[in-house]
């Protein structure tokens, strides 16, 4: 079912209990109320599909405990990704993809819990050797997507011996030095059954 509901979320809403705050794919605008990361109850929060611009609240992560899924995927979001996010621990799936993000990325190996994970399409920087050696910790990891962000530099063999196999990685439209890049080197990544690179 589509929803069509437009305007500006009301500060308001971070008096609320919530366990689950759903807004997929509407109008709405404007910046997300910094209230809504002090919800602590919140377990699920989805505003894929909107038009929310501004930057994320630098705090974002320390009043979430229980957050286990964050969609802002489709949004019109900037500024830099808050290093707090990753004291969110209970995180399984989080996705930022396709937004005006920029600047370094946080260390999310301390996301141990997550499953699918999402920066893609941003102006996200970095080096990718320590992007990758940050995510072996996430042993639960199964879904990656980091292409067209601006990631650089070599990727040396990585072991991986904490992540379940199989995963799946798109990396296309990255400046991603691989090693073997011809044979794409599934050894890279270690323990990992299955890597997809999408080339362009």
């Amino acid at each position: 079912m589509d929803y069509i509901v437009a305007g500006e979320l009301p500060a308001e809403l971070g008096n609320l209990n919530l366990l689950e705050f759903n807004v997929h794919r509407n109008g709405l605008s404007g910046s997300i109320p910094f209230s809504m990361f002090n919800i602590s109850t919140l377990e699920i929060v989805d505003m894929d599909g909107n038009y929310f611009s501004g930057y994320l609240p630098s705090m974002m992560g320390f009043s979430l405990p229980d957050l286990e899924v964050l969609y802002l995927s489709g949004n019109r979001l900037s500024g830099v990704i808050p290093s707090s996010i990753t004291n969110a621990s209970k995180l399984t799936k989080l996705d930022m993809q396709d937004n005006f993000l920029t600047g370094p990325i946080p260390n999310f190996g301390d996301l141990r819990l997550l499953q699918k994970f999402s920066i893609a399409e941003n102006n996200l920087t970095g080096d990718s050797w320590r992007f990758f050696y940050s995510i072996t910790n996430c042993r639960y990891l199964k879904f990656l997507k980091a292409f067209e962000t601006k990631l650089s530099g070599v990727c040396k063999e990585l072991s991986c011996p904490n992540v379940q196999p199989p995963m799946v990685i798109h990396t296309a439209r990255t400046d991603l030095d691989f090693h073997d890049h011809e044979q794409m080197k599934v050894e890279l990544l270690g323990e990992i059954d299955w890597v997809v690179f999408y080339k362009c």
